[in-house]
């Protein structure tokens, strides 16, 4: 069995003042968290470390991929990013057939 999760910004969102703004609050700031990530994917031995990874990753932004990469815990981790790009690395990485 393994653990799976995602994270994303495009669910329960509203605006403030003109700027959207969204349910995933960054620990270091205490406002939603600024990112270039859409939506953040990590796979891991359990469904609740799975969750933490996700948001790291997405809190994380440009450099979320590699962080996950860092962290042994994470199996593989998908984001897609606001211009609609797909990345992925470790487990869950598609090489093209």
């Amino acid at each position: 069995r393994r653990g799976l999760a995602t994270s994303s910004v495009t669910r329960r969102r509203w605006k403030v003042a003109g700027r959207h703004a969204h349910h995933l609050i960054d620990p270091r700031t205490g406002a939603p968290a600024c990112t270039p990530v859409l939506s953040a994917t990590v796979v891991c031995d359990r469904a609740a470390m799975a969750e933490a990874g996700a948001k790291g990753v997405l809190f994380h932004g440009e450099d979320g991929l590699s962080w996950a990469d860092d962290q042994d815990w994470i199996d593989g981790a998908l984001v897609i990013w606001n211009d609609a790009s797909v990345y992925a690395t470790g487990s869950l990485e598609v090489t093209a057939a």
